[in-house]
């Protein structure tokens, strides 16, 4: 845990002034290399992230922000309810993959989630720990 205004200053353990930081990024934070601006957005975002997005849809995020070179990721059809979030906002839309191929069962069932300019700024803005909101 790492207090965000110095423990000197403050002298108290309060949620808004510590963050859980590894500790490359303690240590980053304490010798001044990450400041205490970049900290409070960072966590203002995982709040965002974490209280408006789903499990799948964070790692989602996560994956496109892994790779910005890919457009879209195949999900098994019946997903919508796990995505609806990140479709409404405008982040991805849904569409019928191009990977889908037909089995002796017919119709597989995948559906593309395909990355918005709109999803491409918010991963851009949550990267950079600039304001999500």
């Amino acid at each position: 845990m790492h207090h965000i205004v110095d423990w000197a200053r403050v002298q108290e353990h309060t949620f808004d002034n510590l963050i859980c930081l590894c500790a490359v990024d303690h240590h980053r934070a304490t010798v001044g290399e990450i400041d205490r601006l970049a900290m409070l957005q960072y966590k203002a975002n995982l709040a965002v992230l974490n209280n408006r997005y789903g499990d799948l849809e964070r790692r989602v995020l996560e994956l496109f922000s892994q790779h910005p070179e890919s457009d879209y990721v195949d999900l098994p059809g019946g997903s919508e309810l796990l995505m609806w979030y990140l479709v409404k906002d405008g982040l991805v839309t849904k569409e019928r993959s191009p990977n889908n191929y037909l089995n002796v069962g017919g119709y597989t069932g995948l559906d593309a989630y395909v990355l918005t300019g709109a999803g491409r700024d918010f991963i851009a803005r949550w990267v950079e720990a600039r304001s999500l909101e």
